[in-house]
């Protein structure tokens, strides 16, 4: 996908039965919108990736199955031709870079609990043989302005 392929999605379009948002982020692979369930109307996020990795799609295979506090809940995930783009719980607290632009500084006891939780989650994501690629602070989503997923 070029950085193109990302604009071509307009929000207030439907896709996957989701109404598009707001284009959260893109990147030079992927794009992220926050979404609108059409049916339910909950809010979730679609990440759409381009030429995804045979190992892309078993990890998010293998993290639908779960369900738990520490990582955002998979909802489902498809492969459309060379695209493929998985729908995922959305989270409230934003990501960890709004959350450190927004604030100067953050308290070290935060810093603490935030980098705790995020060892828990990709302690998890390991035992499940999961190989997880590089990510930066605009890929991790807090469930609320101090705890991330």
């Amino acid at each position: 996908m070029d950085r193109g392929d990302s604009i071509a999605w307009i929000a207030g379009e439907s896709r996957y039965a989701h109404q598009l948002v707001e284009l959260e982020h893109r990147g030079e692979r992927a794009s992220v919108w926050s979404a609108v369930e059409t049916r339910g109307e909950s809010a979730a996020v679609i990440k759409r990736v381009s030429t995804p990795t045979a190992n892309t799609l078993r990890a998010w295979a293998t993290l639908s199955a779960f369900t738990t506090s520490t990582l955002a809940e998979v909802h489902t995930y498809h492969v459309d031709g060379d695209d493929a783009v998985v729908i995922l719980e959305h989270l409230q607290g934003g990501t960890l870079r709004r959350l450190s632009e927004a604030s100067n500084r953050m308290p070290w006891s935060e810093a603490r609990r935030i980098g705790a939780a995020l060892a828990d989650a990709l302690a998890l994501i390991h035992r499940a043989k999961i190989c997880v690629g590089p990510f930066d602070a605009d890929q991790i989503g807090l469930r609320s302005a101090s705890v991330p997923i």
